[in-house]
């Protein structure tokens, strides 16, 4: 060194080439936001392009399991469409049912517990109750047990692919449209890319697992019907069992 100085050290190399005391670099996450728009690989002037195809990402993110129902059910993301109609408040096409991703779940574990369930309770303490509650309890199951079908087969709210950006004219920062890297669309804030179902989705809330689809505006209100229902049927039962028991002397069994 010079002066008694020593010349400054070198920082020390670290496993993976990183020196110490350097940052390392941030991963790079996959992310639905691009604010600089599509890349050059999406033509927004595609003359073959559907109207009316949905903002779904490529097949690669498509999950491999085979239709719901109908052998020819036509795909959009994961979601397995069963039923086309024509709207009629716009007259475009739209889809009156459709299953989601998780399906065979709804199919085979949330509508059989609900079934089994109620079959136990109404076998084992309804007996005691009155013909009027009777009526109510099996009523409360068929409306709790359509909720769920209706929530599972609905349209969550499926967003169609828009290939030019709006005119953000008029709209605050907070409104305007985002370009969706996975949906390859441009978006409102408001609608949401869902990885599990491979589509935008508006006003997407959650994917529910327990109903096989995705919420979003399209069964919103219909999923929570149904969650209530399903609340004051569990609160049903538990009544029942506790009023059956007590009447059997404990039991909790009915003895015919």
């Amino acid at each position: 060194g010079v002066n008694g100085v020593g010349s400054p050290k070198k920082p020390k190399l670290r496993a993976g080439g990183l020196r110490s005391g350097s940052k390392k670099p941030k991963k790079k996450t996959t992310d639905s936001l691009n604010l600089e728009g599509p890349d050059d690989s999406f033509d927004p002037e595609d003359p073959n392009a559907d109207p009316y195809e949905y903002a779904t990402g490529g097949e690669k993110y498509n999950w491999q399991f085979p239709p719901v129902l109908c052998p020819c059910a036509r795909r959009v993301g994961n979601m397995s469409v069963i039923c086309e109609c024509t709207s009629r408040a716009t007259g475009e096409p739209a889809i009156c049912c459709v299953a989601g991703p998780y399906w065979p779940f709804m199919v085979c574990c949330t509508f059989p517990t609900i079934l089994t369930v109620s079959i136990v309770v109404g076998v084992t303490s309804l007996p005691h109750a009155s013909h009027g509650v009777k009526v109510c309890y099996w009523l409360l199951t068929a409306f709790t047990l359509g909720g769920l079908l209706r929530v599972g087969l609905s349209d969550p709210g499926l967003f169609r692919r828009v290939r030019r950006k709006p005119d953000d004219e008029g709209r605050g920062v907070q409104d305007q449209y985002i370009w969706s890297q996975q949906g390859q669309s441009w978006r409102p804030p408001t609608a949401l890319y869902s990885r599990d179902c491979n589509v935008i989705i508006n006003h997407f809330d959650h994917t529910c697992p327990w109903t096989g689809t995705a919420i979003g505006s399209g069964n919103m209100p219909a999923f929570e019907c149904f969650t209530k229902s399903l609340c004051v049927l569990a609160v049903f039962d538990i009544c029942l069992v506790m009023y059956g028991a007590v009447i059997s002397g404990g039991a909790g069994v009915y003895h015919p």
